[in-house]
C-alpha cells in the first residue's frame, strides 16, 4: 500500500497525520508511506525525527482579501499544484490523506484529478477552509467531534472518528513520563504550553503568574513556549529572580518532542484550544484553555466549548488573560483534589485513543475499492 499524507504548517496539522501513518505501518509492514508538508513550520523536523520520508511545497495560505500579498500567495498556490503533481506522478499513491493546512490543498485536488481517491481528517469542531472544500472530493470526512457535521455537505460521508493521538500519549505512566523530564512523580505538575508555535499571550500571563505559582507547596512546571517566545520568556524569568530561585521546579523549553512524558507527569494542563484536546482527552486530564482569539471560524473556541460543557475545562478568554487570572485559576483547581479528579474523569469519557485505527481500517477499505 503506498499512501500520502498532506498537510502541515503546525504540530495540529502533522501528528495526526503521524499517528495514521503508524498504524498504518504496523498494520502493513511492507507500506511505503511519504509526507507532503510546507517548507514554513515544523514539518520537516518532525516527520524526519518520527522516521518518514517528507517533501516540501513552498507556498502559503490565501488572504480572503485582493491584495499584492493574496496575489502573490495565488501564483504560489498555482505553482503549488505543478509541485504536487510531480511529487504524485513519481510516488504513485493508492490513496491520499489531507489533515488540513493549505499544502493539503493542491496536494488532495491534483490526487483527485489523477484519479487516486482522497480522505481529509478535520482535528475541530469547526473545520478549516480547505476540508470545508475538498470534503466534496474525498471518499470519507474524518472528525473530531458530532458538533462538526453541518459544517459538510450533506453528500459528504463524514464518520466521528476522534483525533488520531500517538499511542504512547496514552501508554506512558506517569512515574516513568516524570524521570524522562527530571520531575518528581510524587509532586503536583503543570504542563504549559501554546501549540506547537507557542502562544505570546500564555508565556507573557505565565511569567506574571510565576512568582506566586511557585508557592503552591510542592508545584512543578514543565512550560513549553514554543521556539519564538523562548528566549522573551526566560529572560523575564532571570529578570524576575524566577530562575534561577525556583529553576530546578521549572522545565522551560522552546519545544517538547516528548509530549507523552510531559502529559504523563501532569496534574493540570494549560493550553490552547486546538488539536491539542485530543491529546488531553484521551489521557484524561482537567485543563484550563485559553482559545486563540480570531482564529478562522473561531474553531478554538468552540473545541474549548465543548471540553466546557462537558465539565472537563476551565475557559479564559485570551483577552481577559494574565497572570493574576490564571494564578488564580490554576490555585483553585490544585487545592481541590475532588474537583480535579472530576474534570478528569469527564476529560477521559470525551477521548477516543482508538482514532487512529478506525481510520486506518476505513483506508484499507478504500484502497480494496470498498470504499464509497
Amino acid at each position: 500500500m503506498r499512501v500520502v499524507f498532506a498537510g502541515g504548517g503546525t504540530g495540529g496539522h502533522i501528528y495526526p497525520a503521524i499517528t495514521i501513518a503508524r498504524v498504518l505501518r504496523e498494520r502493513h509492514p511492507d507500506s511505503e508511506i511519504l509526507f507532503v508538508g510546507s517548507r514554513r513550520g515544523p514539518d520537516s523536523d518532525i516527520v524526519t525525527r518520527e522516521g518518514f520520508e517528507i517533501k516540501t511545497i513552498d507556498m502559503t495560505g490565501i488572504p480572503r482579501r485582493v491584495s499584492l500579498r493574496s496575489v502573490l500567495a495565488a501564483f504560489k498556490a498555482a505553482s503549488g499544484l505543478t509541485k504536487a503533481f510531480a511529487i504524485l506522478t513519481e510516488f504513485r499513491p493508492d490513496v491520499a490523506i489531507g489533515t488540513g493546512g493549505y499544502i493539503s490543498g493542491p496536494v488532495l485536488l491534483a490526487a483527485r484529478l489523477m484519479g487516486v481517491p482522497v480522505a481529509i481528517q478535520e482535528q475541530n469542531v469547526v473545520p478549516g477552509f480547505a476540508n470545508r472544500v475538498l470534503s466534496r472530493l474525498a471518499r470519507a470526512v474524518f472528525v473530531s467531534f458530532e458538533e462538526s457535521r453541518p459544517y459538510f455537505p450533506r453528500s459528504s460521508r463524514v464518520l466521528v472518528t476522534g483525533n488520531p493521538v500517538r499511542r504512547e500519549i496514552v501508554e506512558k505512566g506517569r512515574t516513568e513520563g516524570a524521570e524522562a523530564l527530571g520531575l518528581d512523580p510524587g509532586r503536583p505538575t503543570l504542563l504549559v504550553f501554546g501549540g506547537s508555535l507557542g502562544a505570546g499571550v500564555i508565556n507573557e500571563a505565565m511569567c506574571e503568574a510565576y512568582p506566586s505559582l511557585m508557592k503552591i507547596p510542592g508545584l512543578q512546571v514543565v512550560h513549553q513556549t514554543g521556539p519564538a517566545g523562548y528566549d522573551a520568556t526566560r529572560s523575564k524569568l532571570v529578570q524576575r529572580g524566577i530562575i534561577p530561585k525556583y529553576g530546578g521546579d521549572i522545565v522551560l523549553t522552546p519545544y517538547l518532542y516528548d509530549m507523552a512524558s510531559a502529559l504523563a507527569s501532569a496534574d493540570l494542563v494549560v493550553m490552547r484550544a486546538g488539536g491539542g484536546v485530543a491529546e488531553i482527552t484521551a489521557r484524561g486530564l482537567p485543563a484550563i484553555l485559553v482559545p486563540l482569539s480570531g482564529a478562522p471560524g473561531a474553531h478554538q473556541a468552540k473545541n474549548a466549548e465543548v471540553l466546557r460543557k462537558a465539565g472537563a475545562a476551565l475557559v479564559i478568554c485570551q483577552e481577559g488573560l494574565n497572570g493574576e487570572v490564571l494564578f488564580h485559576a490554576v490555585k483553585s483547581l490544585l487545592s481541590s483534589p475532588a474537583r480535579l479528579a472530576e474534570m478528569a474523569g469527564r476529560s477521559r469519557a470525551l477521548g477516543k485513543p482508538d482514532a487512529a485505527l478506525e481510520i486506518v481500517r476505513e483506508i484499507e477499505a478504500i484502497v480494496a475499492g470498498r470504499g464509497r
